[in-house]
């Protein structure tokens, strides 16, 4: 047997960074709502060409029947071609390609089309959003067990410090038994508390007519403390310009901007002004999440935004927004393109519906903005990390569509082990820096083919993303205090005025 001549070695398969991040990709260009709707749309043309076929077969069942009727009255010279045309209507009828067939085959192939289509939405709506059940539960678990260990370190580290011994150490700044005892950071929650079990909790509440009522309960009330506490009204927006920047090229410089948005106290808005190829201006407008919870503190990124922003509603937030879009100069017609994490979302997709701007694309990040309809003509990537709760507040999933992508990202299950640790407590699932991480993966998936979707959103929103220049500005705050109305005044505690600009 003769040796088989040599030849290159095969290449071994591109390893995955060292960073990567498991992300399951639905909806857009390439998902499961445009392939349906593709396929669904050719059965319906199936179908009626398969009755205009029944209709031309019944005219040329009725024609036939004329030529049958007519050939015994006819003259001898004529009824020939009378039999001929009799002939030539019954081939067209029931002959190999006749209307008979062509309209069975039709229909056939037009039910086949749907029941692809069917399977298709059942195969996709039924995928697994990252990990497996066995997954899922083994992660639930160790979470718990995790979760009772922290908490047994901080009673014992509080206990520790009420001794003799480790009053004087903390008095002395020099504890180095209770900080040994105390736990880093938060506790990892992520296993029991996540996007999934939040969801079907708010989801249960829609179902029962209760979520609602309770949302509406829930801002009043925090209007009330709000405002009882005296916290400062919006009145203004201060522009703070920071000059030419290299413009953002990748949804990670997106993420980068969140990260710069989310790193601001009191929250600022960030808008990049880019100049694209064709000379036209286009405006980026990047909105961070919420700082602040209630009470006297001079921040409208707040949970009373929160309550209001979930249902699309204009919260103080989306004010402050709207007015540094105005002082930043941009108009109706100019293209913009809005990125917003977690509250910032549900703002960004808030003003998008809106119709005030000429709003081309929208991207939200860690956030409950499901429950907000978007008009069909703009491109919007939905970026959730199914380790944290916050997306699933709103009780709904983001509608799927052409224009609609959803990704979902099992940042548990990330090379990075550092990175997938983190995201096992609330803040480190949620904070900015954890979704730039999946914004890179993302820009990562639009090489393969798990990626059309996601890689048609960036060409849509291109203009964006290549410019040949940049401008930014950031807006801050501008507040005055707030006095707490009498009783008398006849003032709604739940009143809050618009800002001017």
């Amino acid at each position: 047997m003769s040796a088989r001549p040599a030849g290159p070695a095969p290449e071994p398969p591109p390893e995955a960074p060292a960073d990567a991040i498991p992300l399951t990709i639905r909806g857009g260009f390439a998902g499961e709502a445009a392939v349906t709707e593709d396929l669904e749309a050719a059965s319906a043309l199936l179908r009626d060409v398969a009755q205009e076929l029944r209709d031309v077969d019944k005219a040329l069942l009725i024609a036939q029947y004329a030529y049958e009727d007519a050939y015994p009255r006819a003259l001898p010279a004529v009824a020939p071609y009378i039999w001929d045309a009799k002939d030539a209507t019954a081939d067209a009828r029931s002959g190999p390609g006749g209307a008979t067939r062509l309209e069975s085959e039709a229909d056939d192939v037009g039910d086949r089309l749907l029941q692809v289509a069917r399977g298709y939405r059942e195969a996709e709506l039924g995928a697994n959003r990252g990990a497996s059940a066995l997954v899922f539960m083994g992660r639930m678990f160790r979470d718990l067990v995790d979760t009772r260990v922290w908490t047994g370190r901080v009673v014992a580290a509080g206990a520790w410090k009420l001794t003799a011994p480790g009053l004087f150490a903390t008095l002395g700044g020099r504890d180095v038994v209770g900080d040994a005892i105390m736990p880093d950071g938060g506790p990892p929650t992520a296993g029991y508390l996540n996007g999934t079990t939040v969801e079907a909790f708010t989801r249960a509440a829609r179902q029962a007519g209760v979520y609602e009522s309770m949302r509406i309960a829930l801002a009043s009330l925090a209007r009330i403390i709000d405002l009882r506490a005296g916290e400062p009204l919006l009145v203004d927006v201060e522009r703070h310009e920071h000059g030419a920047v290299a413009p953002p090229r990748s949804l990670e410089d997106l993420g980068d901007l969140l990260v710069l948005a989310d790193d601001t106290n009191p929250r600022e808005v960030v808008i990049e002004t880019v100049v694209g190829e064709d000379g036209v201006q286009r405006h980026v407008v990047v909105v961070p999440g919420m700082l602040d919870g209630v009470g006297s503190n001079p921040e409208i990124f707040d949970g009373a935004s929160n309550f209001e922003a979930v249902a699309g509603e204009r919260a103080d937030s989306t004010d402050m927004v709207i007015a540094a879009m105005r002082d930043a100069g941009i108009g109706p017609d100019d293209e913009v393109l809005m990125v917003g994490h977690s509250q910032g979302g549900m703002v960004a997709a808030t003003i998008a519906a809106s119709g005030m701007f000429n709003t081309q694309g929208l991207v939200t990040v860690g956030s409950p903005a499901g429950a907000i309809p978007l008009p069909e003509h703009i491109h919007a990537l939905h970026i959730n990390n199914k380790d944290d709760p916050v997306h699933g507040f709103d009780g709904t999933s983001p509608p799927l569509g052409p224009n609609q992508v959803v990704v979902w990202a099992d940042v548990r299950g990330a090379a990075d082990r550092e990175l997938a640790e983190g995201s096992r407590t609330l803040v480190g699932a949620h904070e900015a820096s954890t979704y730039r991480s999946v914004l890179a993966a993302v820009d990562r998936s639009t090489a393969t083919s798990e990626g059309i979707s996601p890689a048609h959103f960036t060409d849509q929103v291109g203009a964006f993303l290549g410019g040949t220049s940049a401008d930014r500005a950031t807006y801050s705050q501008v507040h005055e205090p707030q006095p707490s109305p009498e009783p008398e005044t006849g003032v709604s505690p739940c009143a809050s005025p618009a800002p001017h600009s």
